[in-house]
């Protein structure tokens, strides 16, 4: 994909005549190194910033943005084995299918048992229903 670009980039290159490419080579020069340039574009950063802070709502909406990656996050990093659900006939249910699991485990095997399970299930066997386990991978947990 990268040789892909270099090659649209140089045909790009390519085709633009020479007298534009030092034009551009020489504007170029100029903006990067004269002090007064730098400095206005460094004053015009600036202006942006205080603009952008003082007079639109982009500190509020920030504020929303990373309140919500936070919450999003919260939820992804914290797996719930007992939730509240919506039932068609039944309304607002306690879906602890996968505790009563657990606890199954914990109950009816040896002390010494080992499960097979896919990793993410293998985390909450082995807390909840203290057992080893054998996940994908040939990882183990204990």
């Amino acid at each position: 994909m990268a040789q892909l670009k270099r090659t649209y980039k140089a045909s790009v290159y390519a085709a633009v005549p020479a007298s534009v490419r030092s034009g551009y080579h020489r504007t170029r020069m100029v903006l990067d190194r004269n002090p007064l340039v730098l400095l206005m574009r460094a004053a015009l950063s600036v202006g942006i910033v205080v603009y952008t802070l003082r007079f639109t709502d982009a500190p509020e909406k920030t504020a929303t943005f990373v309140k919500h990656c936070h919450q999003v996050a919260m939820q992804l990093s914290n797996p719930k084995v007992v939730r509240w659900e919506n039932d068609r006939i039944k309304g607002r249910v306690k879906m602890d299918d996968y505790l009563r699991g657990y606890e199954w485990i914990d109950k009816n095997t040896p002390k010494d048992a080992r499960v097979i399970a896919w990793w993410d299930y293998g985390y909450q066997i082995a807390g909840i229903a203290n057992r080893t386990t054998l996940a994908d991978g040939n990882t183990c947990s204990q």
